[in-house]
């Protein structure tokens, strides 16, 4: 099926539709009818949009099935959103800074201490983006146990995603002292 031209060749302007007729008894009617938006997107922008009613809006869904990452679907979505006239440019940068992720706002990292005594024997900073890696990673992987003195236990990969990638979510999560051996733990995220 040949797709309806929706720019004029010449000028390259909106066309309108001014003729339509009933193939079966030739009747026509003439007026200005508006073109629909979705006409006028482009053979990507379709593929994109078909895609993401396929996947009912999950963005993981559109990522797997388009072998792109998050931040392109979310800005393939903002740039479809605007080629519809759905919002305009500076609603959507708005709502990009509104909800950029933490690393675009504050590099945060998670820091982890052990000393023995007053003696350091372990000081580590990892970069956030590195941690939520690691469980992006995990997650795929179908990992969602971690195993500790032998005892597997459950986690929830996507609570932990939640949690860690909640603003609020900064400081010490991990403060423990052990008497007998005189080792101290902190682990903070900061």
């Amino acid at each position: 099926m040949k797709k309806i031209p929706t720019l004029c060749p010449a000028c390259n302007s909106m066309l309108e539709i001014t003729e339509l007729r009933c193939p079966k008894c030739s009747t026509t009617i003439q007026g200005e009818f508006p073109i629909n938006k979705l006409l006028s997107l482009s053979d990507e922008d379709s593929k994109f949009l078909l895609t993401f009613l396929r996947s009912r809006g999950n963005i993981k869904e559109v990522q797997e099935r388009m072998s792109i990452s998050y931040p392109t679907v979310k800005n393939r979505l903002d740039k479809l959103l605007i080629t519809l006239g759905l919002f305009s440019e500076s609603e959507g940068l708005k709502e990009k800074e509104e909800t950029a992720p933490l690393s675009t706002k504050k590099k945060r990292f998670l820091k982890i201490r052990v000393t023995k005594g007053d003696k350091p024997q372990v000081n580590v900073t990892i970069p956030f983006s590195l941690v939520n890696w690691g469980i992006n990673l995990a997650s795929k992987l179908g990992k969602n146990t971690i195993n500790v003195e032998g005892k597997e236990i459950p986690i929830d990969m996507d609570e932990l995603n939640k949690a860690i990638n909640d603003p609020e979510f900064t400081g010490k999560i991990v403060d423990v002292v052990e008497e007998e051996k005189g080792e101290h733990i902190e682990i903070e995220i900061v």
